[in-house]
């Protein structure tokens, strides 16, 4: 390393990332005359070989994406210090923004429209992800992986897991690599699949929703009672539910299924498969109510039929 610069072309300007591992930094490329970020993995550090693994498991699993939303793969190299140490350094393309989990601590709040925005967003990215054979499941989504541009451009990055917590927790010879909260129970079992990635993508939902860390959230028959902190809408409520439940075979199969619930209205149930030319609304004397709840229920009752099924509608109450 020659005046703070590696392979004579990268000179780097700051670190980011974990304070106390200090092993990512921005830096200039001039060869290409851009920023940069190089992740560097001295050997003397690792810890364990499996660090070393994740590391060149995130390198060689980049150089294959080809996705606006995932910063692009540069370069790898390997460098002797001065202490004859060997140095790993992956290069990649630089994101000028911010991950969510800083927004959100900074003060940053958004609506549930902007949240369903984001999850798609996301949920395209893992649908690339998941076209690949066999699928590429990340391990790790959670919104300190997950980077906003100034144009409210969302990105994913660190894949391999190489940033994120490395649990020292052994099942048989399986390494748990994951952020604690974020990880469904599949995952902590040694099993990772396509809606491993959901199940943290609808944990990292409920994180921006509520602002809270999941595991500061408490439990309902192993489910996140995140309803006791938000109201929030019955499709994102029904989406998230099935994000997040803890059986993987009751979430979306995958990312284009879970696409797929956001694009669709959540109709009005039909009315017993009978054929309606006009649809009224009948208050029952058999079964009365009182007037404050009839009234919200006829309201919410015509609102939905009148913007669902307007064609029936006569505009009757």
């Amino acid at each position: 390393i020659k005046n703070n610069t590696l392979k004579d072309r990268y000179t780097i300007i700051n670190s980011i990332g974990n304070i106390q591992k200090n092993n990512t930094y921005v830096a200039h490329d001039s060869d290409r005359n851009i920023k940069v970020v190089i992740k560097i993995l001295p050997f003397h550090n690792l810890n364990k070989w499996k660090e070393y693994d994740l590391f060149i498991r995130e390198s060689e699993t980049l150089k294959n994406f080809n996705h606006p939303a995932i910063p692009k793969y540069i370069d790898f190299f390997k460098l002797e210090s001065e202490g004859h140490d060997t140095i790993f350094c992956m290069v990649q393309e630089f994101v000028e923004g911010m991950n969510l989990e800083e927004k959100i601590k900074k003060g940053w709040r958004i609506k549930e429209k902007d949240v369903i925005l984001i999850a798609k967003a996301l949920l395209l990215i893992l649908k690339y992800l998941q076209s690949f054979k066999p699928p590429v499941i990340h391990r790790d989504i959670n919104p300190r992986n997950i980077l906003i541009n100034s144009n409210n451009d969302i990105f994913l990055v660190d894949f391999g897991a190489v940033q994120a917590a490395f649990l020292n927790d052994h099942i048989g010879t399986q390494t748990i690599v994951g952020t604690a909260g974020y990880m469904p129970m599949e995952q902590i079992m040694g099993r990772s699949s396509e809606g491993t990635d959901l199940f943290a993508l609808g944990i990292t939902i409920i994180f921006l929703l509520t602002h809270t860390d999941p595991i500061n959230i408490p439990m309902i028959d192993m489910k996140i009672d995140y309803n006791s902190l938000i109201n929030v809408s019955d499709k994102m409520s029904l989406f998230i539910d099935n994000l997040s439940d803890p059986d993987v075979s009751k979430r979306f199969k995958n990312a284009e299924d879970a696409l797929l619930f956001l694009k669709k209205p959540l109709h009005a149930k039909p009315l017993n498969n009978t054929t309606v030319e006009k649809v009224r609304i009948i208050k029952s004397e058999e079964n009365p109510v009182f007037d404050s709840e009839w009234e919200q229920f006829k309201y919410e009752f015509i609102k939905d039929i009148s913007e669902n099924y307007s064609d029936l509608y006569d505009g009757s109450t």
